[in-house]
């Protein structure tokens, strides 16, 4: 895996059910790629301060690439490190 493509959806539940907002995961390049399409939750997105966005972002992305590490040879625990390690 050399690339993760994180597509974030935050709408309005009543925009995020319809047809264009589904999640989900494609691989392309031979699995060198994932894009992977997830939604968040609107109202607490919008209603959090910004620690508390970036809080929520860091979640939404560790739940995107938990999808893809049984598909694919990625170091999840590394990555989550990584990724809680930053301010």
């Amino acid at each position: 895996m050399q690339v993760v493509g994180i597509v974030p959806i935050v709408a309005p539940q009543e925009i995020a059910d319809g047809e264009n907002y589904k999640e989900k995961v494609k691989f392309l390049c031979n699995k060198s790629v994932a894009s992977i399409n997830i939604k968040m939750e609107f109202n607490d997105y919008c209603n959090a301060d910004s620690i508390k966005r970036i809080e929520l972002t860091k979640e939404m992305i560790l739940i995107a690439v938990k999808r893809i590490i049984t598909k694919v040879d990625f170091d999840y625990d590394r990555f989550k490190e990584d990724l809680i390690s930053l301010q």
